[in-house]
């Protein structure tokens, strides 16, 4: 089932990179892309990247414990540097929205839309996150009295 077509998948553009995934592929397929994706952006220090897959066919819209798996992956990925701009089709997408919920708890800026004029708008506006420092790091302090 790996019929992948990339047309020039992943382009450098002004200010931001952009990558268009296409053809029929299962879930983890399209999850290592996009996830080879993000680390390239990552690499050649692009810190917004605009993933496009609406065309990308072959899978259901993922369950709850995949977008949770594969969201994760994507923020150590970005390590806190890139910014995602996910455009996909409706179907796909939680009600809820809950892989950005994931994103935004794991230190990933990220968002996902229908309309790619709309998540560009949102990229450009958008800067990437801060990866919370790692427990170890946070004084004992802040831990023991949070509202401080």
């Amino acid at each position: 089932m790996t019929s992948v077509s990339v047309p020039e998948p992943f382009k450098v553009l002004d200010g931001y990179a952009e990558c268009r995934l296409v053809g029929q592929v299962h879930l983890e397929q399209m999850v290592q892309m996009a996830t080879s994706a993000i680390i390239l952006a990552r690499e050649r220090r692009v810190s917004k990247l605009l993933l496009v897959i609406r065309e990308l066919t072959g899978y259901a819209s993922p369950s709850i414990s995949a977008r949770y798996t594969f969201i994760k992956r994507w923020a150590d990925a970005a390590q806190g540097v890139v910014c995602i701009a996910v455009v996909t089709r409706p179907e796909r997408i939680d009600p809820n929205k809950f892989g950005v919920t994931v994103a935004f708890n794991s230190g990933l800026a990220l968002d996902v839309f229908t309309d790619e004029e709309e998540a560009l708008a949102w990229l450009l506006s958008s800067q990437p996150a801060t990866k919370p420092k790692p427990r170890s790091e946070v004084p004992p302090t802040a831990l023991a009295y949070p509202f401080l």
